[in-house]
């Protein structure tokens, strides 16, 4: 019997930078925008950031998601009151800087 591996290829994974205020809700309010449209990421990444401590660092890998559909829940965020910064990069799976 043959098997199929049906993950998702690692290098065709896109990336969601989002820089938001240290809030947890913060989390949940970036995880929405893939709920809304059905997608689990491969992956989700978050750590406290900046020498003060008042910034959260998201990274969401996902990649069964067109590069159009990612760059426009990017710019979504980026009106959001919370968000710093959101950028899409298509690097695969490599860990966050």
């Amino acid at each position: 019997m043959t098997t199929v591996d049906r993950r998702p290829e690692a290098s065709s994974a896109r990336r969601l930078d989002v820089e938001t205020d240290l809030d947890p809700a913060n989390l949940i309010l970036v995880l929405h925008f893939f709920q809304t449209r059905n997608v689990t990421p491969l992956r989700v990444y978050a750590r406290r950031v900046a020498v003060d401590g008042y910034a959260i660092s998201v990274d969401v890998a996902v990649s069964d998601m067109s590069l159009e559909v990612m760059k426009l829940i990017s710019a979504k965020i980026a009106e959001m009151p919370f968000a710093i910064r959101s950028a899409v990069n298509e690097c695969g799976l490599q860990p966050p800087s």
